[in-house]
């Protein structure tokens, strides 16, 4: 059984799925605001807390209590979609046109790449591609972060 196998047109896809990736990823970082996106999340994280340990042990003036924690938490979701937003509209014109010069050149191409036994037609390679690469991205962010911000902890306390 074939593992995985692509043809040049799979290797193409591939490419592309990193440059498209990279693109938005980098598009994301460099137009939101980190610290306060984590601020914001870790904020609703607390909130949704609070909510969940209040409904379990059934406090009294509950609902009053939830429905101002729910105009909070409702508030720092809006707070954070609209921070999203921005990137996503000025990555998602290039990712269009992008995506409209693939198809028209490997829409009838037929399989691309061979995972698993499965042939993938060229929109399933560059999704898998996609999602495989942007979690590696966000993984790899995600340490160099956390690395920067201990390190940060040790020249304070130093």
């Amino acid at each position: 059984m074939i593992i995985y196998q692509a043809t040049i047109a799979g290797n193409e896809i591939t490419l592309i799925a990193i440059a498209i990736s990279l693109l938005t990823f980098t598009a994301n970082k460099l137009m939101i605001n980190q610290d306060k996106l984590e601020k914001i999340q870790k904020r609703t994280k607390e909130i949704n807390k609070k909510m969940k340990e209040k409904t379990k042990n059934k406090q009294e003036g509950l609902a009053q209590k939830m429905d101002e924690e729910q105009k909070e938490l409702m508030e720092l979701m809006s707070k954070q979609f609209k921070m999203s937003m921005k990137p996503m509209i000025i990555t998602l014109i290039p990712i269009l046109l992008i995506f409209a010069a693939i198809k028209a050149k490997y829409n009838n191409i037929g399989p691309v790449a061979t995972l698993i036994g499965m042939k993938l037609s060229w929109f399933w390679w560059y999704l898998i591609v996609t999602v495989i690469v942007s979690m590696i991205l966000n993984k790899i962010y995600t340490i160099a972060r956390t690395y920067n911000k201990k390190k940060k902890e040790v020249k304070q306390n130093a």
